[in-house]
């Protein structure tokens, strides 16, 4: 079926522009939470995968991205993009009914993914996160970094570049054409962001071992974007993890040459868990 677009009112009052791909006789129903500069709609091939497969899915433009409202790459704190992920569940489980619910977060929305079930009660059957952001595979210097952290106190709506890469996303190349020349995307982050968020892969980190729900965390492991090696330690310690890897993709596993793959073992996973 066609997406269905709207808008939800955040709890600060931003429009922010969701997307709705329904199955038909669906069994299951997915949040997708996208990555840093990116939006949803970058997301309909996997929507249209798993809609084939059973599955309804649901996401939105995280504030300051894609059609949302919002200063680009910024968030007031760590705690807003939490809220925006309240609302954000709560409007697709409307529509959603009573389907079995999964969690699904790429990059930034990886990390985001692995907080929630570590800060919110949930009714999630499982977790996928897919390269997420819990380190950088190139870290700021240590002058960097401290600039950032003063820059915080004293101007945290400073925006930066981040920098990215687009020809680290995949190895496909059309992919970085295709991410550049987006009107949707932006390279774009602010100091409060990047504190926020580095702030809350340390916390995920830390508390790995507790983390309460079925996990599947995947990660190419020539990612130039987000760090690997952190995926790997947070998948020994989490209690409930099947951990991925990808040899020899880049950042978007989901995007690469063997995209329906990487999306075959991610439905597997699910079905097995519908089954217990």
């Amino acid at each position: 079926m066609a997406v269905i677009n709207g808008y939800l009112k955040s709890f600060d009052h931003k429009n922010l522009y969701w997307y709705y791909w329904p199955a038909n006789n669906p069994k299951g129903a997915i949040y997708l939470v996208h990555g840093m500069g990116e939006h949803a709609g970058r997301y309909e091939h996997v929507a249209h995968y798993f809609n084939d497969k059973g599955f309804s899915c649901f996401g939105f433009d995280q504030r300051g991205h894609g059609r949302s409202e919002g200063k680009r790459g910024h968030t007031p704190s760590y705690e807003a993009l939490l809220k925006d992920i309240d609302l954000f569940i709560r409007e697709g489980q409307k529509l959603n009914g009573n389907l079995i619910p999964f969690l699904y977060g790429h990059s930034f929305g990886g990390n985001l993914v692995l907080n929630y079930p570590l800060r919110r009660r949930t009714n999630f059957r499982g977790v996928i996160a897919t390269s997420p952001w819990l380190e950088l595979a190139t870290p700021p210097s240590k002058s960097q970094e401290l600039v950032a952290h003063i820059a915080c106190v004293f101007s945290p709506s400073l925006t930066l570049k981040t920098g990215l890469n687009a020809e680290g996303l995949a190895k496909e190349k059309t992919v970085a054409s295709n991410y550049t020349g987006d009107e949707y995307v932006h390279g774009l982050i602010t100091v409060n962001m990047y504190t926020e968020i580095k702030r809350a892969a340390h916390f995920a980190s830390a508390n790995a071992s507790r983390f309460p729900l079925p996990l599947l965390l995947v990660h190419g492991d020539a990612d130039p974007i987000t760090s690997f090696a952190a995926s790997k330690k947070f998948a020994n310690k989490a209690p409930h993890c099947t951990f991925k890897v990808w040899e020899g993709l880049y950042h978007e596993t989901h995007n690469e040459a063997n995209w329906m793959d990487v999306l075959d073992f991610n439905l597997e996973w699910m079905l097995k868990l519908l089954n217990h």
